[in-house]
C-alpha cells in the first residue's frame, strides 16, 4: 500500500512544506463559495498537518486517511497539542459518515492517486454524500496542460534532522494514453547515532486532469465548479502550471 513505510518518514520528507500557509488560503476559498462554513472533513488526511490548521482557523474538523500508519502518527500529534479532531481510517472511495459537513477538502494531491474512472467516481460520490446542501469540496491536482508542457525529470534530494538523513530518488515516466505519471521513488534512510542504512522503495501512480473531465463528473453528482485557479493563489491555471485547485458547490 502506498505510504505504508513512507509514512515513517514523511514529516521529514515535507517538514519545509508550509501547512499554514496553504490552509490559511484554502480557508479563504471557503469562505468565498461557503462563507458560513464552520465544519470541515479533511479526506487524505495524512498525518493530520493540514487537519490542524484547520482547526486552529476555527473549524470543527475530522480528518480520514487510507493509512493505518498516517493515522495513527496523527492521534500522537494529537495527544501533544490538545486537539479536539477526530481521526479515522478510511478509504475516500467508500467511506461514509451520518455527519453532513459545510466542507470536504483533499489535499496533497490525493485526487490526483485516484487514477481510474471508477476510483474517481466513487471519491466523488463521497465528496457528494458528505456535504451539507451548498457546501464546498476543495481539492488540488495534476493539472494536465502544465504536466505535458513541463514533462516530470529524476530528481534527487536529500532531508535530514538530528537523527536521520533521508536521501529520495524520483524517477518518473508518463503514460500519455491514461494521463498517469508513475513516480518511481528509491529512498535510503540512515540513522544518525548508528550509522544504519536502510532501503525503501514505493511506486506512486498519479493522474493529472483536465478541466473538461472535472466539469464532467462534477455534474455527475449534482456539483458545480465555481473556482479553478493555479494553486495558491487566484489566477486561471495556464500549460505552466503543474498543480491547481477546483472548488466545487453542491447544488441545493
Amino acid at each position: 500500500m502506498q505510504f505504508k513505510e513512507y509514512a515513517n518518514y514523511y514529516n521529514l520528507l515535507y517538514r519545509d512544506k508550509n501547512y499554514k500557509e496553504e490552509s490559511e488560503y484554502i480557508n479563504t476559498l471557503i469562505k468565498k463559495f461557503a462563507p458560513h462554513s464552520k465544519s470541515l472533513i479533511d479526506l487524505g488526511c495524512g498525518t493530520g498537518n493540514h487537519a490542524f490548521q484547520f482547526e486552529n482557523l476555527n473549524y470543527e474538523v475530522k480528518g480520514v486517511d487510507i493509512s493505518t500508519s498516517m493515522v495513527t502518527i496523527a492521534e500522537d500529534k494529537k495527544k501533544s497539542c490538545n486537539s479536539q479532531i477526530d481521526f479515522e481510517e478510511g478509504d475516500i472511495r467508500s467511506y461514509r459518515d451520518s455527519r453532513k459537513y459545510d466542507a470536504v477538502v483533499s489535499l496533497f494531491h490525493v485526487m490526483s492517486y485516484q487514477t481510474s474512472n471508477d476510483d474517481l467516481e466513487k471519491a466523488f460520490a463521497t465528496a457528494k454524500s458528505l456535504l451539507k446542501e451548498n457546501g464546498v469540496f476543495v481539492f488540488d491536482c495534476w493539472y494536465g496542460p502544465g504536466v505535458l508542457t513541463d514533462l516530470p525529470v529524476s530528481r534527487k534530494k536529500t532531508f535530514e534532522d538530528s537523527v536521520l538523513r533521508v536521501t529520495r530518488i524520483s524517477n518518473s515516466a508518463v503514460d500519455f494514453n491514461t494521463n498517469i505519471v508513475t513516480v518511481d521513488f528509491n529512498i535510503t534512510i540512515e540513522t544518525k547515532p548508528t550509522l544504519q542504512e536502510s532501503e525503501l522503495h514505493e511506486i506512486h501512480s498519479m493522474r493529472y486532469f483536465f478541466r473538461p473531465e472535472i466539469m464532467f463528473l462534477a455534474n455527475l453528482y449534482n456539483l458545480e465548479i465555481v473556482g479553478h485557479y493555479q494553486w495558491m493563489n487566484t489566477e486561471v491555471p495556464s500549460e505552466k502550471d503543474w498543480y491547481c485547485v477546483f472548488i466545487l458547490r453542491l447544488r441545493s
